[in-house]
């Protein structure tokens, strides 16, 4: 008899925790009516910006020969970091 009532207390408990955690609640609506949503921005012309990267990449040998340094500034980014070399050779190899 003990071990019947020990058998169904647990089997309440269970059951009680069961509810607590998944709760009763339905399923949520699939659409929502919040007015307040981020909307997705809209596409990029992605043959524009790949015409615009090939010009870059295009151009590059002659700004490199021409020590263009406008053209240089026009396409890196404002916080870009220099490497330096710190090992023991010296020069412009």
């Amino acid at each position: 008899m003990k071990r019947f009532l020990s058998v169904v207390t647990l089997s309440l408990v269970a059951a009680l925790f069961a509810f607590a955690q998944f709760g009763c609640a339905g399923p949520q609506p699939a659409t929502s009516t919040n007015t307040n949503m981020a909307t997705p921005a809209p596409t990029p012309d992605k043959a524009a910006i790949e015409r615009e990267l090939l010009r870059i990449e295009n151009d590059f040998a002659r700004v490199l020969k021409e020590h263009d340094g406008e053209a240089i500034r026009r396409v890196e980014a404002d916080d870009i970091a220099e490497i330096i070399r710190t090992d023991a050779r010296q020069g412009g190899d």
